[in-house]
């Protein structure tokens, strides 16, 4: 059996010592040359990625102040972008009931409802412009048409020009060209105009914005095929289950770092709340409304039946 020597022993001992005093220590200076050597598009996807783990609530509390201050406004954007969502919609449905309601009352509330949601969403824009990069909701019956009608006037041109002389036609086309320029409205997403969210707040907003127009294509279908009283009552049933809804989330935005935000979120609920209480009101109305006329009917037809007998008998 091989024996170590003491000193055999101290020098095994001492060799993984040795290898790692002789791995290459990093100089500050080379650290340095690597922070230097990043690219904007790396600083970029830093605070991207910041930016999510603050909205996820997954930051930790010994990151800087300032990823937290832009983790408050990523989450504050997109309430507003939801709120200013949320009020289009409203705004579409009651332009749709003040233009078919039969009711007069139901008229009045139409027109409220949007003055109020298009107050709200100024005000929106105006504490944050950024939304004005928030597209409408798509699908729209106007967009389509409009683009009908301008198609449709199109042709009409076009064959108008065709029966005019060389010489007419280039004076039209150039007024035409004046007429397009002074009429020309700036893109809705500018390139100078800083996104309003992004990274995982831009994809809730994604699904939030489907969803709202999947309920709102939905809602005008419902309407479609109602008249008269039918659509008064369809109409006022959807103000009060969409403003049930619309105070629920509104009355929950809490603990949330911007003050003119949440003015105009207290601003909106109470303009909700009282677009709440009047439609239930005028839902009670159609419906005393509807059980006098049902009295009346019924107490009618008992009267005929009661002369119709006494017809018979005689």
């Amino acid at each position: 059996m091989r024996m170590f020597t003491p000193y055999a022993l101290l020098a095994a001992l001492s060799m993984p010592a040795v290898g790692m005093a002789q791995q290459p220590a990093i100089s500050p200076q080379l650290d340095n040359q690597r922070i230097d050597q990043q690219t904007p598009e790396d600083n970029t996807l830093r605070q991207t990625q910041r930016r999510e783990a603050g909205f996820r609530g997954t930051e930790s509390a010994t990151e800087q102040p300032g990823a937290q201050s832009e983790a408050n406004q990523e989450l504050t954007n997109y309430l507003a972008a939801k709120l200013y969502l949320a009020n289009q919609c409203q705004i579409e449905l009651a332009e749709m009931a003040a233009n078919q309601a039969k009711s007069q009352d139901v008229k009045n509330l139409a027109n409220d409802i949007k003055q109020s949601h298009q107050q709200a969403n100024q005000k929106l824009v105006s504490a944050m412009p950024q939304l004005k990069q928030v597209k409408d909701l798509s699908g729209n019956d106007s967009d389509h048409a409009t683009r009908d009608d301008a198609a449709t006037s199109q042709n009409a041109d076009t064959a108008e020009r065709n029966a005019r002389t060389p010489r007419d036609r280039v004076a039209s086309n150039l007024r035409d060209n004046r007429v397009a320029n002074s009429n020309r409205v700036a893109p809705a997403l500018s390139s100078d105009t800083q996104a309003p969210v992004d990274g995982a707040a831009q994809k809730l907003l994604n699904i939030e914005r489907r969803a709202i127009e999947n309920n709102h294509k939905l809602t005008k279908q419902m309407f479609s095929d109602k008249q008269g009283e039918k659509f008064d009552m369809c109409y006022v049933g959807a103000v009060i289950g969409s403003h049930n809804w619309m105070h629920s989330e509104l009355s929950a935005i809490q603990d949330v770092d911007a003050p003119q935000f949440m003015q105009i979120v207290d601003e909106a609920d109470n303009k909700v709340q009282q677009h709440l209480g009047t439609a239930k009101q005028l839902a009670k109305k159609m419906q005393d409304q509807q059980s006098n006329e049902g009295s009346t009917s019924d107490s009618r037809d008992s009267t005929d039946s009661r002369d119709s007998t006494d017809s018979f008998r005689n």
